[in-house]
């Protein structure tokens, strides 16, 4: 497995993700079950929201590929993204329809853009996106965050030049 999460208010809830797809646990990590989607494979982030946890965001990285959400903990998943180079997700604490996704075709600084798309942010829980990119020497991102005791602050990892730090209304 490559990256693992669990839901901080019930620890029976643990996922886990990788090249062979995605899993979900209900009793911390006793018994597994594949519940991802076919095509969830190359999981390269697991985000639970904390507005909500029943709502899991995950992105997989590869053709056809993108950012994945469920609805109830795991279990039923929708593609809310499309993107080939998904590396990571993350949701305000406060609404688990503000997300920011990052892409990034590279793993180094130097390499080729290929179909990065860098930033996007969605207010509306992924029905519109909008790329914010602005700062970005690069449209690259390999990871997002945001701040918990700010909500409109979020940082962004990029190659070369570390994190930046952007603010949204």
């Amino acid at each position: 497995m490559l990256k693992t999460a669990v839901d901080p208010t019930d620890g029976n809830y643990v996922f886990a993700g990788g090249v062979g797809g995605f899993f979900r646990s209900t009793n911390g990590g006793t018994t597994w079950t594949k519940t991802g989607l076919t095509e969830m494979t190359n999981v390269q982030s697991i985000h639970v929201a904390t507005a909500d946890n029943t709502y899991i965001y995950v992105t997989c990285f590869g053709t056809s590929k993108g950012l994945y959400r469920s609805t109830d903990r795991g279990a039923t998943w929708a593609k809310i993204l499309a993107d080939d180079c998904s590396r990571s997700v993350s949701s305000s604490r406060y609404d688990k329809n503000n997300i920011m996704h990052a892409s990034s075709a590279v793993w180094n600084a130097g390499g080729p853009l290929g179909t990065s798309t860098g930033v996007k942010h969605t207010t509306n829980g992924g029905s519109t996106w909008t790329t914010v990119n602005e700062g970005l020497n690069w449209p690259i991102a390999f990871t997002v965050a945001f701040d918990y005791s700010n909500p409109t602050r979020v940082f962004i990892g990029v190659p070369g030049n570390g994190f930046q730090k952007r603010t949204f209304p």
